[in-house]
């Protein structure tokens, strides 16, 4: 908030998925002059020019307003927001990028080549820009969960956005091309590959939770579901809890991310913990509360083909080679930072890094 010689009032937001700056009136309680950031960048700092003008900054440029229009200053840069959400590789190799402004699609055989971008703003059919989560069809059609807008489908060129799927937070594939969206609270809806709603799963229907975080695809056709009240999966058309809320197998019933290991095992992120799942057992391979790593919440999971096990928290990036000694990488070995929102392993076995702070490929 900023006043200048004249008494306007000069405000800035950083709200998700982008900001404004608004010149103030008091007797009408709303802006005179409302101007948003072209980037879908929050403004983070504001300061008056000499002549009154607002300085404005976002994570990606300094920009100053004059003549009803913001004029930004900034370096070029590939990705369109340093908040990275998901990741995904496509059959075809590209990796996809979802940011709270965009998709973009890079080669990652050669990242410093062009990169595709995807935005509601030359794509209206998009359902929003923020991807929380990415999923493809063997075929490359990909499928995506929008925060704060409709999930959408982008096939043979084409993008089409569903409305009754309005921010879900995951999505996955299953054997037979069908999409299943996660909701953080309104359960699974499922589309099939003609984008037609064929199924919707809440407790209701034998869920442990409707608060849904992660879904997976394993190769026998098995559908893997986290919830905030345990694990679940989907087999044979017939719906079952694994783990419950009661259960006292994992670390947390509160399940972030699944995946598989090298061995085709599940491996199981809690919100503090991991474990492995054998289909008869599931043992801890860290207790974050146990075993020291007390602050750490769980955001993204990942496992390397050699099976190395990558877990993204709020604190850094925790990573182990045998499940059993761990190490804990934080900005001081140089991510960009240390909140850890996404994880991906490309065809190559590079391992891509989404934080809010920006991407990073780790080539082992």
């Amino acid at each position: 908030l900023e006043i200048n010689a004249d008494g306007k009032i000069w405000a800035t937001t950083a709200s998700m998925g982008g900001g404004s700056l608004c010149q103030f009136n008091i007797a009408t309680a709303d802006c005179d002059v409302k101007v948003e950031d072209i980037d879908n960048q929050g403004f983070i700092a504001m300061a008056l020019s000499e002549n009154g003008n607002p300085i404005v900054g976002t994570n990606k440029a300094v920009s100053v307003f004059e003549n009803g229009a913001l004029k930004s200053f900034k370096t070029e840069d590939y990705l369109i927001s340093n908040m990275v959400d998901s990741l995904a590789s496509s059959p075809d190799g590209t990796l996809w990028i979802g940011t709270n402004a965009g998709i973009q699609v890079l080669d990652p055989a050669n990242p410093n080549s062009s990169w595709t971008t995807y935005r509601q703003k030359e794509f209206s059919a998009m359902g929003g820009n923020w991807a929380s989560g990415i999923a493809f069809d063997p075929d490359g059609t990909s499928w995506v969960s929008i925060t704060n807008g409709s999930a959408s489908r982008y096939q043979m060129d084409s993008w089409t956005m569903f409305e009754d799927i309005k921010s879900f937070d995951c999505v996955a594939i299953d054997s037979q091309g069908q999409a299943w969206f996660g909701d953080d609270s309104k359960g699974i809806i499922v589309f099939g590959p003609d984008g037609r709603q064929v199924m919707k799963l809440t407790t209701a229907d034998g869920l442990p939770g409707d608060n849904i975080q992660a879904i997976l695809s394993d190769p026998t056709g098995v559908l893997w579901i986290g919830t905030d009240q345990g694990l679940a999966k989907h087999e044979n058309g017939k719906l079952e809890t694994v783990f419950g809320k009661d259960s006292t197998q994992l670390p947390n019933k509160y399940i972030r991310a699944l995946a598989l290991d090298e061995n085709g095992a599940l491996i199981i992120g809690t919100f503090t913990g991991v474990a492995k799942y054998d289909g008869t057992e599931a043992t801890t391979l860290i207790d974050f509360i146990k075993d020291g790593y007390v602050k750490a919440r769980l955001t993204s999971l990942a496992v390397t083909p050699d099976g190395q096990v990558l877990v993204g928290t709020d604190n850094g990036l925790l990573t182990s080679d045998d499940g059993t000694t761990w190490e804990m990488i934080t900005t001081e070995q140089g991510l960009p930072s240390n909140y850890i929102s996404a994880l991906a392993i490309d065809q190559y076995g590079a391992i891509w890094v989404g934080s809010n702070g920006g991407l990073l490929q780790i080539v082992q």
